[in-house]
């Protein structure tokens, strides 16, 4: 965990050689999904294409065969392998129905479309008032779709505000969908 928080924080900082050493020294100690997925996305920020690939492959592999939230989570912030995101985070509240799984669910839905769904697994994601930017963005996202856009942008921009790098790829978006909408 050392490891992935000093990897966590190099990402911050924009120092993706330094990532790639603590992600790689962490997944070598310990083969868990999340570290592959964040080892991949820190190599492809080094510019390391071929790399991140390799990193990428081993979410997939080590998902299927161990966390199938993570892996849903990843194929849905990576926007593929749409179905088998809605299959997997679905299966998962058997396993762990949580605010998490719940958000994954959201996400996957969300990506497929489905945002009536997508909106009630977030609302269930939300419920307990967490302060996590990527549920929030996830959420103010889903209400943007919706057409709810004053309390979705709301919502991305608190994701924000609380973390400008919470991920490498929603943090992003997030801008993004804040630059796309009118001034208000």
């Amino acid at each position: 965990p050392a490891l992935v928080g000093r990897g966590r924080v190099a990402l911050a900082k924009g120092d993706f050689k330094r990532a790639v050493e603590m992600f790689e020294r962490a997944y070598k100690q310990s083969l868990l999904v999340e570290t592959a997925w964040l080892l991949g996305d820190a190599r492809s920020l080094a510019g390391d294409r071929a790399g991140a690939d390799e990193a990428y492959a081993l979410v997939v592999k080590d998902g299927r065969r161990t966390d199938g939230r993570t892996l849903a989570a990843f194929y849905a912030t990576k926007n593929r392998d749409i179905d088998e995101a809605v299959r997997l985070a679905l299966a998962e509240r058997d396993v762990r129905d949580d605010l998490y799984t719940e958000d994954t669910i959201a996400w996957a839905l969300y990506r497929k479309g489905e945002l009536d769904d997508a909106r009630k697994a977030s609302d269930l994601a939300l419920s307990l008032g967490t302060k996590d930017a990527k549920l929030l963005y996830h959420a103010g996202a889903i209400r943007i779709a919706q057409g709810d856009v004053k309390s979705g942008a709301a919502l991305v921009r608190e994701a924000l505000r609380l973390h400008p790098r919470f991920d490498v790829t929603g943090a992003p978006e997030a801008e993004s969908l804040l630059a796309t909408l009118p001034a208000a």
